[in-house]
């Protein structure tokens, strides 16, 4: 597993700058709810101060005051002394022209211009004042505006550092995490295979086990002589073992020997198919075939059986054994048990044959 060393103090980190950036937008916000304020009620201040310079300055002199200007001298001129000097040297004569007086209509139309006129000025001047008090708030605005743009493109390189910081934080935990799941996976694999080696070890040790308690059939005396036939014959078989046990094959065949042949003919005949569940301590008999005896296995056996009676230890000409197998299926797999059963002649049943080639089980 890989090492890391942990970056927890980055969260926090994080966390802080985050609240900083959204205090400092609160604050540029601010400042512009609070300009924009200032500047609605300055610009009306500045509109009011134009007009009152505009209605200060005195105006421009007028037509028909020039024409009443013009009449006093005249008048002043007429009330000069009796002497005439003019036309001598001492005063020589000189020729004015003198406009020709207005008429009232054009002296009230003169004036009117002349008020339309000034009223425009004056207008004019106010607009240039406003027009120059809103640049300069223009100016003011696009002032801090930049300044609230250069705020921001701070607060974007933090977040971008902190996103950063955070990216690389995720990365490594996304390791951890996935050195853990790794970690689990293996921890996981390695329970299950405990488990599955346990599940195992339980069904060996507690599989079902199969035993064949007796062999009983009809065809023998009370003494133990046998008879020309055997009938209704079967073999008790129990489970001893812990979990069930389904018998699928049964095969089961009578020989008449002297000792059993080395090889079990068993091993390649087919069985007889059976659907029979075992539970652990029950039993089952299952049925044995037939047999006719001949007249040298019926006296054979009955000689054995009067010379056991007599006390007597001859070598019989051969013996009668039951040979066989049972198939049967556990939680584990398909096993053989195989089984060998001679007449004793002397006991009067069938005994169990220790042989390495009939009596085993896989």
């Amino acid at each position: 597993m890989r090492s890391r060393s942990r970056r927890r103090p980055v969260y926090n980190v994080a966390r802080v700058d985050a609240q900083e950036t959204i205090r400092h937008m609160r604050e540029g916000l601010i400042f512009l709810r609070r300009t924009s304020y200032f500047a609605f009620l300055i610009a009306p201040l500045v509109l009011a101060a134009g007009i009152s310079v505009a209605q200060s300055q005195p105006p421009p002199p007028r037509a028909t005051d020039r024409n009443t200007q013009q009449q006093k001298q005249s008048t002043g001129a007429k009330a000069e002394p009796a002497t005439d000097l003019r036309g001598t040297e001492q005063s020589p004569v000189i020729v004015k022209i003198q406009p020709t007086p207005q008429t009232d209509e054009e002296a009230a139309k003169e004036k009117n211009k002349e008020r339309r006129q000034s009223t425009s000025e004056r207008w004019t001047f106010v607009l240039a004042v406003a027009t120059v008090c809103v640049g300069f708030m223009q100016v003011l605005m696009i002032g801090v505006q930049s300044w609230i743009a250069d705020r921001q493109n701070k607060i974007m390189k933090t977040q971008s550092t902190i996103m950063t910081d955070q990216k690389a934080a995720a990365s490594e935990q996304a390791g951890y995490m996935r050195d853990g799941l790794a970690a689990t996976k293996i921890a996981a694999d390695a329970a299950k295979a405990g488990a599955d080696t346990a599940t195992t070890a339980l069904n060996i040790a507690n599989r079902p086990r199969l035993v064949i308690r007796q062999v009983v059939t009809d065809g023998f005396s009370e003494s133990g002589n046998i008879r020309s036939q055997l009938t209704n014959g079967y073999i008790s078989v129990t489970n001893i073992g812990v979990f069930d046990a389904t018998l699928e094959w049964f095969y089961t065949n009578w020989l008449f020997v002297q000792k059993l042949p080395m090889e079990n003919l068993a091993l390649s005949a087919e069985g007889n198919p059976i659907n029979a569940l075992l539970h652990p301590a029950a039993f089952v008999a299952l049925p044995l075939p037939n047999l006719t005896v001949s007249v040298s296995e019926f006296l054979s056996i009955n000689n054995a059986v009067d010379g056991a009676a007599m006390g007597l230890t001859s070598q019989p000409e051969g013996s009668l054994f039951l040979v066989g197998y049972i198939k049967y299926r556990d939680s584990i797999a398909l096993r053989r048990i195989h089984f060998a059963y001679r007449y004793d002649a002397s006991l009067h049943y069938f005994v169990a044959v220790e042989h390495p080639s009939y009596s085993y089980e896989d």
